[in-house]
């Protein structure tokens, strides 16, 4: 489709709006990096690299000292794994999807599962899926069974936003309390949203 004269005059218009000047020495409009730049200036926007074809774009300003780029786009880092049964009332770790921080900063993970009781004894049984940060916990969610029988069961959680070191990991972990005697996990998941890096 050919462009039109009023959209290339738009084109030209936005693309004013950018200004290479204002880049840090070394650095051009658009770039594509593996780690973050030592020097940047306000307004400074970089696409970098977050996973194996997998790119976040990123804006440079002063609303933080500590994590000065912000999050403007790109896809979330995910990772799920499925099918495993526990009974233990302490939180496991066997087949427990995690996610390590490529970089130091303030993120959102999103997490749950999607799973079914096999035995549920007594009301009030309880299934868990928990988030930690290198082994430590951070928070949970949390889904009810049915009185005495199979239930099915979805929980999803969003932790609130937290800091994490470069190569820290996310896990997600999983438990069974409260009369459960068996519960599979068909799809546990992790979702992690940068907010502010550095």
């Amino acid at each position: 489709m050919a462009i039109t004269p009023d959209q290339n005059s738009m084109l030209n218009e936005f693309n004013g709006l950018i200004d290479n000047d204002n880049l840090a020495p070394g650095f051009k409009k658009g770039q594509i990096l593996t780690e973050l730049p030592d020097t940047s200036n306000i307004g400074e926007e970089i696409y970098l690299k977050a996973a194996e074809n997998m790119y976040w774009h990123m804006l440079f300003t002063d609303e933080d000292e500590k994590f000065p780029w912000n999050y403007l786009g790109g896809p979330l880092l995910s990772n799920r794994t499925s099918s495993v049964t526990t009974s233990s009332s302490a939180y496991q770790t066997t087949n427990s999807p995690f996610i390590t921080c490529s970089f130091s900063g303030v993120y959102n993970f999103y997490f749950g599962a999607a799973s079914v009781t096999q035995n549920a004894v007594g009301d009030g049984s309880y299934v868990r899926t928990g988030l930690h940060r290198n082994g430590s916990f951070l928070g949970e969610t949390i889904s009810r069974t049915n009185f005495n029988g199979a239930s099915p069961a979805s929980h999803f959680g969003e932790a609130e936003s937290k800091e994490f070191i470069k190569n820290e990991v996310g896990q997600v972990r999983y438990k069974v309390d409260g009369g459960v005697v068996a519960h599979t996990f068909y799809s546990i998941y992790i979702k992690v949203e940068p907010l502010r890096i550095g």
